[in-house]
């Protein structure tokens, strides 16, 4: 049997707490151990977990605060460091567990070697609790026919999956912790490595519900292709693998430089295409005719 290990990453989080705790505490599977990272927090986040742990006795959590708050991606790194497992559910205080979530993915890992990573379909609900619109939300049930793979240009070219849905196995884990430089969320840089070592899935089936946090969707392809080139140095870095950071590279400069003549250049490469669906190669060539000038007063 795998050994489950929940890496949580908790700051000035305590008023969502109690739900996450006791979603946790209430898996049908239980997990072998669970390491809660604390960023320093200014409220009483780390009191309340170090209370629900002596409360209810539960030997196989930990808490670790930190001194200085370290920023969301070097916290999740320690939270890795310090987790034994064979498989590692990531998690944040804002989420809440269906009992079944580690029972059912980790079965799931048990039975596929070719799972490297896994995501599963969320709910999201705002600040009370209410629920909202989801594009990553499936339906109730199990089995392997909800299980498909996630590709590099679908990771890229999506919404992002919240932490929390996300499960990988150690030595994808301790491939980050050893290459990361945490530019970027750790739970997005451990997809990128899953993703091009062919790795990684999502499930179908809503195992987890969600708070929105606030965020800025990127609608210039600059922005974008930008945050794509770090990806791409992500998967450099971790993987030795450097074609994505060329195309990506290539395509920045190109839409940095408004190069129609670049721009239809690097789409006639059968790799742009597969990296880049149809949507975001009609959107760069609008792009680059767009023009900057504004309309002269008559």
């Amino acid at each position: 049997m795998l050994k489950i290990s929940v890496a949580v990453t908790t700051f000035n989080g305590e008023q969502n707490l109690p739900e996450l705790l006791n979603s946790l505490k209430n898996q049908i599977r239980k997990p072998d151990e669970i390491i809660f990272v604390d960023d320093a927090s200014a409220d009483g986040t780390a009191d309340i977990i170090e209370e629900f742990i002596k409360e209810n006795e539960l030997s196989s959590w930990k808490l670790i605060r930190n001194k200085e708050n370290l920023g969301n991606a070097m916290n999740f790194r320690k939270a890795l460091s310090n987790s034994s497992g064979d498989v590692i559910f990531l998690c944040t205080q804002n989420d809440i567990w269906y009992e079944d979530k580690i029972e059912s993915i980790s079965s799931l890992m048990a039975g596929n070697e070719n799972i490297i990573a896994v995501n599963c379909a969320h709910e999201m609900i705002d600040t009370e609790g209410k629920g909202m619109a989801s594009d990553r939300l499936g339906e109730t049930g199990s089995g392997l026919s909800r299980l498909s793979k996630t590709d590099l240009s679908a990771l890229f070219n999506t919404n992002s999956f919240p932490c929390g849905t996300l499960a990988v196995r150690k030595e994808i884990a301790d491939k980050y912790i050893r290459l990361s430089k945490c530019e970027l969320k750790a739970a997005f840089e451990l997809e990128c490595i899953a993703a091009a070592m062919n790795g990684l899935y999502f499930y179908d089936a809503p195992l987890i519900r969600t708070r929105v946090c606030e965020g800025v969707s990127e609608k210039d392809p600059v922005k974008s292709a930008e945050f794509q080139l770090e990806a791409a140095k992500a998967i450099l870095n971790s993987t030795g693998n450097d074609k994505f950071c060329s195309l990506c590279e290539s395509r920045l400069s190109a839409l940095k430089e408004r190069s129609f003549f670049r721009i239809l250049l690097l789409q006639l490469k059968r790799e742009s295409r597969k990296l880049f669906p149809l949507s975001v190669r009609f959107s760069d060539i609008c792009y680059t005719l767009k023009s900057d000038k504004k309309p002269t007063d008559n």
